[in-house]
C-alpha cells in the first residue's frame, strides 16, 4: 500500500509524542490539514485542530513509526 505525505513527516515540528495501546497520538506545530496529501490504511486516522491561535494540530496514528520509516525510503 502507498502512503504518501506533501511534506516529511520528519520535517514537521512534533512537540509531543504519547503512545498508548496500538496508538500514537502527535501533536504538531505548523501542519495544517492540506499537508496530509493520501495517507492509506493503519497509518492516518484522526486530525484534530485544536488550537488555532498557535496553529497546532493534533493527529491519532496506528504504527507511527512504521509510517516514517516509509516515508524516509
Amino acid at each position: 500500500m502507498e502512503r504518501s505525505l506533501d511534506i516529511s513527516i520528519n520535517n514537521i515540528s512534533k512537540i509531543e509524542q504519547f503512545d498508548f495501546k496500538d496508538v500514537s497520538v502527535v501533536t504538531f506545530l505548523n501542519l495544517s490539514s492540506n499537508v496530509i496529501s493520501h495517507v492509506e490504511d493503519r497509518a492516518f486516522l484522526h486530525l484534530d485542530p485544536y488550537n488555532s491561535f498557535f496553529n497546532t494540530i493534533r493527529c491519532v496514528f496506528q504504527d507511527f513509526e512504521g509510517l516514517k520509516e516509509e516515508i524516509a525510503s
